[in-house]
């Protein structure tokens, strides 16, 4: 079976209080072993591992075909819409609200939650 491709977008803030932020385009996600079985009724928990493996992206104009980019928030230019636009292509910020708070969490998902461990402040 082919594994998924997937975009992810890292968030983390610096000491400064700089908000940067690692996008990958295209990539993939592997669980690098798993055993979820039991030879009994008892029931068993498992985490999930799952390793990324960053590949160039699908289009090559994307990141100038290399397989993530970084961005910092005090960079001259910086846009964060345009930033999501090019993480995972075909988003765009809707209209009438701004490109944070909710449609920031509802764009980028529980990938940007999960990738971050949470961490990552409502704005």
């Amino acid at each position: 079976m082919p594994k998924p491709h997937v975009a992810m977008l890292l968030h983390f803030r610096s000491y400064t209080n700089i908000d940067m932020y690692e996008g990958f385009a295209n990539g993939q996600l592997i669980e690098t072993g798993s055993s979820h079985a039991t030879d009994n009724n008892a029931e068993t928990d498992a985490n999930t591992a799952l390793t990324y493996q960053a590949l160039t992206p699908a289009d090559n104009t994307i990141f100038n075909g290399e397989p993530y980019k970084i961005w910092m928030s005090q960079d001259a230019g910086f846009d964060k819409a345009k930033m999501l636009a090019e993480v995972f292509g075909g988003y765009s910020a809707t209209t009438g609200s701004s490109t944070t708070g909710s449609t920031t969490g509802s764009t980028t998902g529980s990938t940007t939650g999960s990738t971050t461990g949470g961490t990552t402040p409502g704005k």
